[in-house]
């Protein structure tokens, strides 16, 4: 069993303008990663929010396919989907 602590946590940093940026971040993982009897690569869905809980960033990792949807985007050697935001 995983711990809901270890599943939500709160990041800030700085942004380009020197201003304090606060988010909360979910892992969402998939039961087949909750459930694993061996180390493995997470697996699952990592939601980014806002302090206000508006949902900024999506990112979905499953088995090799790094998908993420927001605004912005990634660069990776391995299958990647840029989709449009929409809520989670």
């Amino acid at each position: 069993m995983v711990k809901f602590g270890f599943l939500n946590y709160m990041m800030m940093y700085k942004d380009n303008k020197d201003h304090i940026i606060t988010e909360w971040v979910e892992l969402k993982p998939t039961e087949k990663w909750i459930n694993s009897k061996i180390s493995r690569k997470y697996e699952g869905r990592i939601l980014v929010k806002d302090w206000d809980g508006k949902t900024k960033r999506v990112i979905d990792f499953k088995e090799e396919n790094l998908n993420r949807t927001a605004n912005n985007t990634i660069s990776s050697k391995k299958n990647i989907r840029d989709k449009r935001h929409r809520d989670v």
